[in-house]
């Protein structure tokens, strides 16, 4: 079943530096639709897919959405963070967008494995579903797929790269050493 979202004519391009490297973010004038990481895998796949979903034009620019996130990543990368706030839209179908729900309530410094994560939500034989959900995610750090981690904790399944995986969790754990 496809999803009906509010019309949307343009959605705003806009890169920003982070200590992690270079992300880009996408928004209407009233919520953030991407940000990713500018190395992840098939990146330009999925802003294609975004587009092609809110059938609209992207366009290089900035707005409040997208000043309001680079400001909340900034702080998420300092020692200021308090969550993120910026208004965002799940474009993916009812299975994803209840895993992409799921994976905001990991608590900050926490991890949880995929097959107790498919546990958790009644989906115990969907283990793989679920992992593809995960990896389809498009707002990186806010939908904090990276908490997801595999057995016996190893660090797998991270489009933006396994190193970031484990900075970011070192960094939710430490956040003083990214600070330093």
């Amino acid at each position: 079943m496809r999803k009906k979202f509010d019309t949307i004519d343009v959605l705003y391009s806009k890169s920003f530096d982070t200590p992690l490297g270079p992300m880009v973010a996408m928004a209407s004038d009233k919520q953030l639709y991407l940000l990713e990481f500018t190395e992840r895998r098939a990146l330009d796949r999925e802003i294609e897919r975004t587009q092609r979903k809110l059938s609209c034009q992207i366009l290089d620019g900035d707005n409040a959405v997208l000043s309001s996130i680079e400001n909340e990543m900034n702080a998420y990368f300092s020692s200021e963070f308090e969550g993120f706030k910026t208004p965002y839209a799940l474009i993916g179908t009812d299975f994803q967008n209840k895993i992409w729900r799921a994976l905001t309530d990991i608590k900050y410094g926490h991890t949880i494995g995929y097959g107790a994560l498919a546990q958790q939500l009644g989906k115990g034989q969907s283990v793989r579903a679920l992992a593809n959900a995960v990896g389809a995610n498009q707002l990186a750090v806010i939908i904090p797929c990276h908490r997801v981690i595999g057995k016996n904790g190893s660090l797998n399944g991270y489009a933006g790269g396994i190193e970031r995986k484990r900075i970011l969790l070192n960094h939710e754990q430490n956040p003083i050493l990214m600070c330093a």
